[in-house]
């Protein structure tokens, strides 16, 4: 049987510091859980993913934290279908979605589905 995919809302935040010889900020999108408590809350967990963003497929991780207070988002760092090494902030500004936009993200098993909202 299938689980219905999970659908939430993110945005994408800047981590204030940036790639090393470039002018890109380090981005990570932080997932709203709002009432829905079925997201695990380990102190801190990561979860390897399948992402997709502007129908593309990347190797990732979901953060998941309890402390200091609790969040989930998308770790920065990925790895695209041909494995090579890239980043959140690369693929986001390719797909043309700025720091700060609104995300709909949608979760079903392990892959992870970014949308602007």
């Amino acid at each position: 049987m299938e689980t219905e995919p999970l659908n939430v809302r993110g945005v994408v935040r800047g981590q204030g510091s940036r790639y090393a010889g470039t002018d890109m900020e380090r981005l990570v999108v932080h997932l709203t859980k709002g009432d829905d408590e079925s997201t695990p809350n380990p102190h801190s967990l990561r979860l390897p993913i399948t992402l997709v963003i502007d129908g593309r497929d990347y190797t990732g991780g979901l953060l998941l934290r309890t402390e200091p207070a609790p969040y989930a988002s998308l770790s920065p760092d990925l790895t695209d279908d041909q494995g090579n090494a890239t980043n959140l902030a690369t693929v986001l500004a390719r797909a043309g979605v700025a720091k700060n936009a609104p995300l709909a993200i949608e979760l079903a098993g392990m892959r992870v589905k970014l949308s602007p909202s």
